[in-house]
């Protein structure tokens, strides 16, 4: 690696230190614990202005200095948001003194001296096909149509054990962002990163949102709860709460009422 005094053993296990003492970037934290994790399964759901794209940049530029031929993938969901990241990770390696390259199949896109690429993707499913990555980040994930999720998946097969990092301001109770979130699925770290983490925000410019936003759009935008749209007819709660398990059996016996399912009416 061609960096000057690096121990390269040191900072290929511990990007928190690597983020400090190579890149000069001091993170909240809760940004170092991300760092830290000894986790391939990410769920950072945060609000903006939180530091997520930042952070993701920090990974992505250790996983690509550390490990030669990486390839790193950004899926958000325009190309101009994707290249916010890469714009990020490449002025830390220009900071390092690296003259950098680019693909000329994929922009916008990072290549390094040791062959690793950075490259940023929009949200169309024949774009996402064709790699085989070393890390994902899908940023704002919650704004990432589910079928793009689902050609993500596939690329990992190969590499099972490559980081997959999912970050997003919810964004109502849908979608794969929301579903793992939900889930109790041990192999994923789920991390919540509220405003009440961001000091960088303040107080004055908080109480000019709650009064400009709505009671839930404020807790959804910035202590990231997932909530469902006031406009919304039936919300998930009210719908549980109207159903008991005692008439399971007239469902079964009568699945027809004025020529309907209700299961169907209900459930899908």
């Amino acid at each position: 690696m061609n960096l000057p005094s690096l121990d390269e053993i040191h900072y290929a296990l511990d990007a928190a230190s690597f983020a400090r003492e190579v890149l000069h970037f001091h993170p909240s934290p809760q940004q170092e614990a991300l760092l830290e994790a000894r986790v391939n399964r990410l769920v950072l759901n945060c609000c903006r202005q939180w530091g997520e794209s930042t952070i993701a940049s920090v990974r992505a530029v250790h996983q690509a200095l550390t490990v030669p031929n990486s390839t790193i993938l950004v899926v958000a969901p325009t190309l101009r948001q994707a290249g916010e990241t890469i714009r990020k990770s490449a002025q830390f390696l220009r900071d390092l003194g690296f003259k950098l390259g680019s693909d000329p199949m994929n922009r916008p896109s990072i290549v390094l001296p040791n062959k690793s690429r950075i490259i940023g993707l929009p949200p169309r499913e024949d774009n996402i096909r064709g790699f085989t990555p070393s890390f994902v980040i899908a940023d704002e994930a919650a704004r990432i149509p589910d079928e793009i999720w689902k050609a993500i998946r596939p690329m990992l097969a190969r590499n099972p054990g490559a980081p997959l990092w999912l970050l997003s301001t919810p964004k109502g109770r849908r979608g794969f962002f929301f579903e793992h979130w939900q889930l109790d699925q041990g192999a994923w770290l789920k991390v919540k990163g509220p405003v009440t983490d961001c000091p960088w925000v303040s107080q004055a410019f908080l109480d000019e949102e709650r009064a400009e936003l709505s009671e839930s759009e404020f807790a959804q935008e910035y202590l990231c709860e997932f909530l469902q749209t006031e406009q919304c007819l039936l919300r998930d709660d009210d719908l549980l709460q109207a159903f008991s398990p005692h008439i399971e059996p007239l469902l079964t016996a009568a699945p027809v009422l004025v020529g309907y399912n209700l299961r169907r009416i209900f459930f899908l």
